[in-house]
C-alpha cells in the first residue's frame, strides 16, 4: 500500500514518545525489559513510553488513546492484543500514526490501510518497542517517514514487512 496524501511534519519535541496500548500496559512499560530496551537505544531523543490501558471503560480507553496522539504527540502506538489493535487502527488512520498490533487477526491488515503494521501473536512488547525505535532511528521523528520505512520491505529489528502490513517470511 502506498500513501499518497498530504506530508506529515516532523514532531518539534525531543522526546520520541510511543503509545503502548492494551491490557496491563501499565505495568509493561515498567518491567525490567521494557526498560533494557529503552536504555539500549541509541537514538538521539529521550524516549518516552505512555501506557494506555484499556481495562477502563472503552470510552475512557479511546478518549486516553486520542489525547496520546493530539497532546502527546506520540510517533507511534505498539497494539498489544486483537481489540487494542482495532482501536488503535481507527484512530491511527485518522490521525496518521502507525500502530504495530501484536496479534493473530489479519483483519488488522487485510484492509489495506498503509499506517497497521501485524506482528504475530505472542511477540514480546520488547520486540515490538525494538522494532519501533528502530525505525524512530532511521526515519526520524516524522510519523509519515516511520511509515514509510516500515513499509519498505527492508528490515527493521530483524522483520520485514509486506506492503499490506503483514511480516515477511
Amino acid at each position: 500500500m502506498q500513501y499518497s496524501g498530504p506530508q506529515i511534519s516532523d514532531s518539534s519535541r525531543a522526546t520520541a514518545t510511543i503509545a503502548i496500548f492494551g491490557a496491563r500496559a501499565n505495568e509493561l512499560v515498567k518491567s525490567p525489559e521494557a526498560l533494557k530496551t529503552v536504555e539500549a537505544w541509541k537514538g538521539t531523543a529521550h524516549v518516552s513510553l505512555i501506557p494506555v490501558s484499556c481495562d477502563a471503560q472503552w470510552g475512557k480507553a479511546s478518549s486516553d488513546l486520542v489525547n496520546c496522539v493530539y497532546q502527546d504527540h506520540v510517533l507511534a502506538i505498539i497494539a498489544l492484543d486483537r481489540n487494542a489493535g482495532h482501536l488503535a487502527e481507527q484512530i491511527g488512520v485518522k490521525a496518521f500514526v502507525p500502530v504495530v498490533a501484536i496479534s493473530s487477526d489479519h483483519s488488522l491488515t487485510s484492509t489495506n490501510v498503509p499506517w497497521i503494521f501485524r506482528l504475530p501473536k505472542g511477540t514480546s512488547v520488547q520486540h515490538a518497542l525494538k522494532l519501533v525505535l528502530d525505525a524512530v532511528s532511521e526515519a526520524g521523528s516524522n510519523r509519515g517517514a516511520i511509515r514509510e520505512r516500515l513499509a519498505s520491505g527492508k528490515p527493521v529489528a530483524g522483520i520485514r514487512f509486506e506492503s499490506t502490513g503483514e511480516v515477511k517470511e
